[in-house]
């Protein structure tokens, strides 16, 4: 009896055993990538008492202390305006309201005193200067594959004097970053071993196998995004120097004058200036020397009274975002039905669990068959959703007010894409909204309105401009 009992029961292959074992250590390096990363991540630190008493780091680093250590653009005009403060360039306004920079000849020889990045501001400002002048609006970092690398190299410079000065180090760390990268390549172990269990000329390519060797290569891949990722985390001095900044940013932020001085203003302000810019708070300094691009999903915001660093999210992949309910609605029912249908067809008619072809074609044919099917149920059930979320939108308004952080336009002729992110004061991260062009040309940005919007499909009904309140 036990020896029939035993050649019934059912007989676990060694190469499946060998699968699950490779699946289930993926699954433990991404639990403990995230683990490590939760632990070490980075933190804004908490603002000090408002403060005008400035600190020995310059401008750019003080613009990675406050912005959860991360470089942001304004560090790049902020680090000019620096310059003018020391004497080594300086910025004239014209009658027309437009800024000019002037090439010092005579610095003292305080160029060796400058850090990399500091040398390579001045080095684009003399690369440009005609007669030791040059337009502000000339000062870009050229397009495409150059502006990224002036930028990185900037970037890269402001980090390294950072962690000289002891302010920040990686998120991941040498030690951390070698041994999960290491440790992804295990797996890949694991699968060459499954192999070896069968006869060369018996290994078969299982549905198991394929799923088992896609995660280890996007472990791979992750691995190595994170050896090669520079993020930064605060150390304790880190810490407290960011919080004394931000210290320093509230009491900039009360100076109401900030927000719409010229460059030129460095001759009385001095520093502060600098400084003021590198956190966001001087924005007309900040457009008048456009150095860098304006960066899409991240943004300087003072309403609600404090001024903050704001995330937006742009939904581009999301099934119905911006989009009328009605029309939601009718999509979402058309093609929800259409996929129940073939998913019925798939995985009830045919029945791929149920066959009985054994040969290795009609295996592979049955298990093809199950993952459309499968692809089917998902996209069923998320065309679900969008008729649930148009159906409460068609009864649901909400009335948001805010300021206009971003107002972008993006793709070519064909497919052409508006979206409007609006700041409420409420919270770090913010979702822009797709609009029609019409809407669009109803705002403009760092405008202050209030918007009648959908609370699930973010379609937004109309648009209202309210006055600026005077602080």
């Amino acid at each position: 009896m036990l020896t029939l009992a035993a050649e019934a029961a059912p007989k676990v292959e060694p190469i499946a055993a060998v699968l699950v074992v490779a699946l289930v250590y993926l699954a433990g390096w991404v639990g403990v990538a995230g683990v490590a990363y939760l632990v070490h991540r980075p933190v804004e630190p908490d603002a000090a008492p408002d403060t005008q008493e400035l600190g020995p780091e310059p401008p750019a680093v003080a613009n990675l202390l406050t912005g959860t250590f991360e470089v942001s653009a304004e560090a790049m005009p902020a680090t000019l305006i620096d310059l003018a403060a020391r004497k080594l360039v300086a910025l004239d306004t014209l009658p027309d309201k437009s800024t000019v920079c002037r090439v010092l000849t005579s610095t003292g020889g305080r160029d060796s005193e400058l850090t990399a990045y500091e040398s390579q501001v001045l080095d684009l400002l003399r690369s440009k200067a005609v007669g030791g002048v040059v337009p502000a609006g000339a000062l870009t970092t050229g397009s495409g594959e150059k502006a990224g690398a002036f930028w990185k190299s900037f970037r890269k410079g402001v980090i390294t004097d950072a962690q000289r000065r002891g302010l920040c180090r990686p998120v991941w760390g040498k030690r951390i970053s070698s041994l999960l990268g290491v440790a992804a390549l295990l797996p890949f172990l694991l699968l060459w071993a499954a192999g070896r269990f069968n006869p060369p000329d018996q290994v078969e390519w299982t549905p198991l196998g394929a799923v088992a060797l896609g995660c280890a290569v996007a472990v791979v891949l992750l691995g190595a995004r994170i050896a090669a990722s520079d993020r930064q985390r605060g150390t304790d001095a880190g810490m407290e120097a960011g919080s004394r900044w931000l210290g320093v940013r509230g009491y900039l932020s009360e100076t109401a004058t900030f927000p719409d001085l010229p460059p030129a203003h460095v001759v009385l302000w001095e520093r502060y200036l600098a400084y003021a810019t590198a956190f966001g708070v001087a924005r007309a300094c900040v457009r008048a020397l456009p150095m860098s691009a304006e960066p899409d999903r991240r943004a300087w915001s003072s309403y609600g009274g404090r001024w903050r660093q704001v995330k937006v999210h742009y939904p581009k992949l999301r099934p119905g975002w911006g989009m009328s309910p009605w029309i939601a609605l009718a999509r979402g029912l058309f093609f929800g039905a259409f996929a129940a249908f073939i998913t019925y067809v798939l995985l009830v008619r045919v029945d791929p669990l149920g066959s009985t072809d054994a040969t290795d074609a009609g295996r592979y044919v049955a298990w093809a068959v199950l993952a459309v099917g499968l692809i089917c149920v998902l996209v069923t059930v998320r065309l679900g959703s969008l008729v649930v979320q148009a159906v409460n939108d068609l009864f649901v308004t909400r009335t948001v007010e805010g300021e206009v952080l971003r107002e972008r336009t993006w793709g070519s002729d064909e497919q052409i894409t508006h979206w409007v992110a609006v700041d409420t004061g409420r919270s770090a991260a913010i979702r822009a909204w797709r609009v029609s062009g019409a809407r669009a040309a109803e705002v403009e940005q760092h405008q202050l309105v209030r918007a009648r919007v959908t609370p699930l499909l973010g379609f937004v009904r109309s648009f209202e401009r309210l006055p600026v309140v005077s602080k």
